[in-house]
């Protein structure tokens, strides 16, 4: 949106004339960004004993899920498609610290 655009609009939502508006001079402003760039993002699977994150492991050669792994809990876990969801990966690098451990029979 252009200066003149962002003017003509104030003017006819305030009512004011548009030398008015142009004088005083109004503008868009940008607001930081919030979100990760491209880059930075990592599809993960949230663990279920943590609830933390957890890297998804993708998918094998005969298109099988193969199961997620929790390097916190230091436990395997399944998981389905619909649970993938995209996350930053700066926040991933530092794993909490284990709440539960799971000991196979």
């Amino acid at each position: 949106m252009t200066r003149n655009q962002v003017s003509h609009l104030i003017a006819a939502r305030t009512g004011e004339p548009l030398s008015v508006i142009r004088r005083l001079g109004f503008q868009i402003k940008s607001e930081p960004r919030e979100e990760p760039a491209a880059e930075e993002l990592r599809l993960v699977v949230r663990c279920p004993f943590c609830r933390e994150p957890a890297p998804y492991p993708g998918r094998s050669r005969d298109l099988s899920t193969p199961m997620a792994e929790c390097e916190g809990c230091d436990v395997y876990f399944p998981f389905q498609d619909r649970d993938v969801f995209p996350a930053c990966a700066s926040r991933l690098t530092e794993p909490s610290p284990a709440r539960h451990r799971y000991i196979p029979a």
